[in-house]
C-alpha cells in the first residue's frame, strides 16, 4: 500500500530531452524599453511644442521691433489724408497677412501700419467662439455682428498721438485668441501692398476681391 501511495504522489517523470512549456512573461528589459519609448515620444513632442512657442515669441518680438515709429509730420499727413478721403464710396477687400508662428499679431501690425498712415481700412476683432466645433472641415466665417470694429475714420481723432504700436494698442487692444480680419478700401489696396513689401510684412497674398 505504501508503495502505491508513493507512486501516485510522485512527480511526473520526463523522458530524456522532453521540455515542459512554461507561461511566457515579458522580460524586464522589454518593459523598461517600452516605458523609455513612451517617455522619449512625450519628450520629443514637448520639445517641439516648446520650440514652436519660443519661435512664435521671437516672431512677435521681431514684429514689434520692426513696427514703424511715425514722426509728427507723418501723423499730420495721415490726418490730412483721412479728412480728404472721409466718406468716399467704394468696396472694401480683405487682405491676408500670414506668418506661420504668430499670424494674428502680424495681421494686427498690418492694421496699425495702414491706419496710422491714413489708409481707409476697417479692422475686425472677434472673440473666440466657445461652441466652435473643431471637427468641422472648414473654419467658420467671421460673424461681423459680434466683432469689434475699428475704422480709420473712427480712430482719426487719435491718429496724431499714435506714434508707436504701443500707443496704437491703447485704442485698439490686441487679444491673441481673437479672430482678426483686415479690409482695405479698393482705392488704397495697391498702395497698401506696396507698403507691406517695403516694411517686410511677410507672405502677403491677394485673394479674389469680395465686398465687405
Amino acid at each position: 500500500m505504501f508503495a502505491c501511495t508513493a507512486s501516485a504522489s510522485s512527480p511526473t517523470q520526463l523522458n530524456p530531452g522532453e521540455i515542459v512549456a512554461q507561461p511566457e512573461e515579458p522580460g524586464l528589459l522589454a518593459q523598461v524599453m517600452g516605458v523609455a519609448l513612451v517617455f522619449l515620444i512625450a519628450g520629443i513632442g514637448g520639445f517641439l511644442l516648446l520650440r514652436r512657442s519660443r519661435a512664435g515669441e521671437r516672431s512677435t518680438t521681431e514684429a514689434v521691433k520692426n513696427a514703424s515709429r511715425l514722426s509728427p509730420e507723418d501723423r499730420a499727413t495721415a490726418v490730412h489724408r483721412i479728412t480728404t478721403h472721409s466718406g468716399r464710396e467704394g468696396s472694401y477687400h480683405q487682405v491676408f497677412v500670414y506668418d506661420e508662428l504668430a499670424r494674428n499679431f502680424h495681421t494686427y501690425r498690418a492694421a496699425y501700419e495702414l491706419i496710422v498712415r491714413g489708409f481707409q481700412v476697417r479692422f475686425y476683432s472677434e472673440p473666440p467662439n466657445a461652441d466652435f466645433n473643431l471637427g468641422k472641415s472648414k473654419m467658420r466665417q467671421m460673424d461681423l455682428s459680434k466683432a469689434q470694429t475699428f475704422s480709420t475714420e473712427f480712430l482719426a481723432p487719435h491718429i496724431s498721438e499714435m506714434s508707436s504700436l504701443a500707443q496704437f494698442s491703447r485704442h485698439v487692444p490686441y487679444r491673441s485668441r481673437n479672430k482678426l480680419a483686415l479690409v482695405v478700401h479698393s482705392n488704397d489696396l495697391e498702395e497698401a501692398y506696396r507698403l507691406f513689401l517695403e516694411l517686410g510684412i511677410r507672405r502677403v497674398g491677394i485673394p479674389t476681391p469680395s465686398e465687405v
